[in-house]
């Protein structure tokens, strides 16, 4: 069995990133940005759908060209968006109920 020696990797980040990484604890940021890079690497790669006549549509499908992407986050994200909007339409029915008026008084 061979061992594989851990090799340190120099290199820049702008600002931005630097921001990020500096954010996770001093004993973290190796282990954030390798993580990084895995997820990068090898998750899913994304593009935007095309209609029948060629136009792109704001639904996002496994595409050779594109960038990774959370699309689980993503989907999860919407189903709550609409779970909220429906409670925020109930919500507003019950507001606008004679009981509820009279209830609140």
């Amino acid at each position: 069995m061979t061992s594989v020696k851990s090799k340190g990797h120099y290199f820049t980040l702008d600002e931005h990133a630097s921001g990020i990484v500096n954010a996770q604890k001093d004993r973290r940021k190796s282990a954030f940005v390798r993580n990084a890079i895995k997820w990068f690497a090898t998750s899913p790669v994304y593009g935007r759908e095309r209609n029948d006549e060629g136009e792109l549509t704001s639904k996002l499908v496994r595409s050779s060209h594109g960038v990774p992407y959370p699309y689980v986050l993503v989907e999860q994200i919407e189903i709550y968006q609409e779970k909220i909007a429906d409670l925020e339409n109930q919500i507003q029915v019950l507001k606008n109920k004679k009981w509820w008026k009279l209830t609140k008084n």
